[in-house]
C-alpha cells in the first residue's frame, strides 16, 4: 500500500496517514508506527467525500 499524510494531520506531529490505493479498501495507520496496526475501512460511496479539515472533530479519527 502506498501512505500520504491525510489532511487531518496536524502541524505538532500529530500524524494519520491513510492509502486508499487498493479497491475496496481505505487503510488508516499512525505515521509514528509504520510497521504498527492499520485500521481498514471501506471507502465512502461514490461523490460522498468528506471535505478536507485542519483538525478532526474532538473525539474522532477521521
Amino acid at each position: 500500500m502506498s501512505y500520504h499524510k491525510s489532511s487531518y494531520s496536524n502541524p505538532e506531529h500529530e500524524c494519520v496517514e491513510v492509502a486508499t490505493n487498493r479497491p475496496h479498501i481505505v487503510a488508516i495507520r499512525d505515521s509514528k508506527r509504520p510497521t504498527g496496526p492499520t485500521l481498514h475501512v471501506p471507502p465512502p460511496p461514490p461523490g460522498r467525500r468528506s471535505s478536507p479539515r485542519s483538525t478532526p472533530p474532538p473525539g474522532k479519527i477521521p
